[in-house]
């Protein structure tokens, strides 16, 4: 089996000849919708702006043949430009099979190993596979990125990957509603921490006024909020997994089980949270400490955040009895002295901060992390008040 995978890997490295330098060429196959091959080569030294990265088809078509576990990746390199080339194979079969070359990004090269149903150890070759690789790369003069580990660290998450929830949170689906002043930023802070989906909702288009205290710019003016939230949550996370509705969250909306809202509106928070505790009862009680709804509300130089767990009872009473109050007893804010950009900061940090505790609390901790029901905070004061 080894000889068959050192056999299938050499035969995909071709050299230009005709070039000078004898720079290196990798085969690049990619299977269409009809299952036929098209094939093209490019060159090691490439610019990324002319390199054809797989579409998603393709790569889901590769995630499906290598989760049926007859498929391996037999081989990777990187690409100067930061794109993976990646090919599997068939492995231990008698006839052999046309491997299929992809080039996709570090995100895309992590999912193929999440598919891939072996370790991600590199293949073990005794000596006389050993022997006949050095034997065919001083002859070919082909020269391959080490295969590590390394490689597969994302240097965008690097700084925290090690943390006890970072795996916990890419298997979170979330809700996040009104993205204005605090779901803006709690959009664009929940993307750097990669979690499986993010589904945001909001009806209004941006405005010049939303950039006094929201994450937009000049070039998102007469663009919806959501569209242009997932644009930068793309631009400076290279985070893709949104889903972007352009329409309030009703009570035909999914609910998920961690929802987070922005609302300037206690209507709006009413329903959602209707739809999330409706949710949330609908699942046995021992699946309920997996749910979380987090209600953020701003002032100019003060907050307030309300985060509710699904095992917490007591919590959910108090919130609907107290704190989902009509909008004729909110108090009343002057016009001019809504929003600021560092509070707009504070209040996402918060939440998000929450919503990290909430997670981790899920992966067995030394001592658990708290998740209080209320976090006040005003900034004339620099005081902060929490109850758990």
């Amino acid at each position: 089996m080894e000889d068959e995978v050192l056999e299938s890997a050499i035969s995909q490295m071709t050299i230009d000849t005709e070039t000078s330098g004898l720079d290196t060429v990798v085969r690049h196959s990619d299977v269409t919708t009809a299952g036929t091959m098209t094939e093209e080569f490019i060159r090691a030294n490439t610019p990324e702006e002319e390199l054809i990265y797989s579409d998603e088809v393709i790569i889901e078509d590769a995630i499906r043949l290598l989760q049926s576990g007859s498929w391996e990746i037999i081989h990777e390199e990187q690409h100067p430009s930061g794109a993976y080339i990646v090919a599997i194979g068939v492995v231990g079969v008698e006839i052999p099979t046309e491997p299929i070359t992809l080039i996709v990004t570090l995100e895309g090269s992590n999912r193929l190993h999440d598919a891939q149903n072996t370790e991600d150890a590199p293949v073990e070759i005794d000596e006389q596979g050993e022997a006949l690789l050095e034997a065919a790369l001083a002859a070919e003069e082909v020269i391959i990125v080490p295969n590590s580990g390394s490689l597969l660290v994302d240097e965008r998450t690097s700084r925290f990957s090690g943390a006890i929830w970072y795996n916990a949170i890419q298997e979170k689906v979330i809700t996040l509603a009104g993205v204005g002043g605090i779901g803006s930023y709690v959009g664009f802070l929940l993307a750097r921490l990669k979690p499986q989906n993010i589904y945001l909702y909001d009806p209004d288009i941006v405005e010049e006024a939303n950039m006094s205290g929201q994450l937009y710019g000049s070039y998102d003016l007469g663009r919806s909020k959501v569209a242009s939230l997932a644009n930068t949550m793309q631009n400076f996370a290279s985070y893709y997994n949104t889903v972007a509705f352009n329409e309030r969250f009703t009570e035909d909306s999914a609910a998920t089980d961690i929802m987070i809202c922005g609302f300037d509106n206690m209507e709006a928070r009413k329903l959602f949270f209707n739809a999330w505790e409706d949710r949330l009862m609908s699942k046995p009680e021992e699946e309920r400490g997996k749910c979380l709804f987090i209600d953020g509300r701003l002032a100019a130089e003060e907050y307030q955040v309300f985060a509710i767990q699904g095992n917490d009872l007591r919590a959910m009473r108090e919130y609907r009895s107290k704190w989902l109050f009509s909008d004729a007893v909110a108090d009343e804010t002057i016009c001019s002295y809504k929003q600021t950009t560092f509070m707009a900061n504070m209040i996402a940090s918060v939440m998000v901060n929450l919503f990290v505790n909430f997670v981790a609390n899920e992966c067995n901790p030394i001592i658990d992390r708290d998740v209080p029901f209320m976090t006040q905070y005003s900034a004339d004061t620099m005081y902060f008040k929490v109850e758990m």
